[in-house]
C-alpha cells in the first residue's frame, strides 16, 4: 500500500520536543519543491530542476557510487513537481 499524497517528510523525533519547533510551519518554513517535468511529460526535464536535485545529491553522497544514469532515472522516478 502507498500514501495518497505526493511527497512525505520526515523528521527526527527529537525535532518534535525541541523548543525551536514550530507545530504551525509558516509560509517559508518547508523546503522548496523543484520543477522535474511538465505536467504528465516524464521525457522532458527542466535542467534547472534536475541540476538542483544532482546538486543535493552531490552534497550527501560521493558520486562515484552512482552512474550517472541511474542518478537520472532515480530524479525522474522522484517526479517532483508534477
Amino acid at each position: 500500500m502507498q500514501p495518497n499524497c505526493a511527497i512525505v517528510y520526515t523528521v527526527s523525533s527529537a525535532l518534535f520536543y525541541s523548543k525551536e519547533f514550530r507545530r504551525d510551519p509558516g509560509p517559508g518554513d518547508l523546503p522548496p519543491q523543484h520543477n522535474l517535468h511538465p505536467v504528465n511529460d516524464l521525457e522532458t526535464h527542466n535542467p534547472e530542476g534536475y541540476n538542483t536535485v544532482k546538486d543535493f545529491v552531490r552534497v550527501r553522497m560521493n558520486l562515484n557510487l552512482i552512474d550517472e544514469d541511474a542518478l537520472e532515472a532515480a530524479i525522474t522516478t522522484a517526479r517532483g513537481l508534477p
